[in-house]
């Protein structure tokens, strides 16, 4: 790189440098000492930055990540262990009571990662209420085929016992036959297992709603009580959606950027508007109401 910077310098203070066109000096371009330098500083350190940026994505990153697939139908036929019945069941068989679906893609021998994606999602279980926690099927599956049965229970078991007075419907689940892989890239979860024998993965939580239709991905190790809230309603697609749930997704939309529910000024202005307007009519019914009783009083 020393070379290169090297040689550029060299470049711009050759007779060369000041051979510019003519575009580029007199009226057109206000040529001073100064800018020299600052153009100077943008071919030695800024373009060189930028290009060393693009090439070197650590390999532990390459491949990996989430490529959102909303309104994707999953296959519900994905057949996995159940380390506790001892048993192969299908992805079918949390969808029967009809109620939206949370996956959670983890490995029980996991050093690190995991262990803080559960414990958030632990902390967010404490803190919404009970009712919501009766609306959601929580499933987390090892991404590891290697995991065994003793390793699931007592990851089940570790964070189960974090729970304060909260009896979700949560099942920890194996892999079988390879199924975790075919269905994390239905859905757009990208992982890897790198040379140290670990799996390099993004932390996301995955909602589906009834039918097995991808609604929502949350991200990050911290899931606030509001957006998991919101997208278990998002998540219900219409079904059994009380009145106060349908205000608050009127009010509240999925900002991608931010990955987080923010009010969404417009709708909440149109609404505070149609408050105000009902308010108003009322009012006008109310005195014109009063009035007609003086009149008859009168009379």
């Amino acid at each position: 790189m020393s070379i290169f910077y090297r040689g550029l310098r060299g470049r711009l203070s050759s007779p060369f440098w000041q051979k510019t066109p003519y575009l580029l000096r007199g009226n057109y371009f206000p040529w001073t000492p100064c800018s020299k330098k600052l153009i100077q500083a943008f071919f030695f350190f800024i373009v060189p930055t930028l290009v060393y940026s693009q090439s070197t994505i650590p390999y532990k990153l390459r491949d990996i990540g989430v490529t959102e697939k909303l309104g994707t139908v999953v296959s519900l036929n994905y057949q996995f262990k159940d380390p506790v019945l001892d048993k192969i069941v299908s992805l079918d068989h949390f969808f029967r009571e009809g109620k939206p679906v949370l996956l959670s893609f983890v490995y029980y021998s996991c050093p690190m990662l995991c262990n803080f994606i559960t414990t958030g999602l632990v902390e967010t279980l404490n803190q919404v209420s009970e009712s919501t926690l009766d609306e959601i099927t929580i499933v987390s599956i090892s991404i590891n085929p290697k995991d065994t049965a003793q390793q699931a229970i007592a990851f089940q078991d570790r964070y189960r016992s974090q729970l304060k007075e909260r009896h979700p419907d949560w099942t920890f689940l194996l892999d079988h036959n390879n199924n975790i892989k075919r269905l994390a890239e239905s859905v757009g979860f990208h992982y890897r297992l790198d040379k140290s024998g670990e799996y390099s993965h993004s932390a996301m939580l995955l909602f589906l709603s009834p039918s097995g239709t991808v609604s929502r991905y949350l991200y990050g190790i911290n899931y606030s009580p509001l957006d998991f809230k919101l997208s278990v309603i998002e998540s219900k697609n219409d079904t059994h959606v009380s009145t106060v749930e349908r205000v608050l997704l009127f009010c509240y939309n999925y900002d991608p950027q931010s990955r987080k529910y923010s009010i969404y000024a417009l709708r909440l202005m149109r609404l505070g508007g149609g408050v105000t307007i009902i308010g108003i009519l009322f009012m006008i019914w109310k005195l014109n109401k009063k009035k007609k009783v003086v009149k008859k009083e009168e009379n």
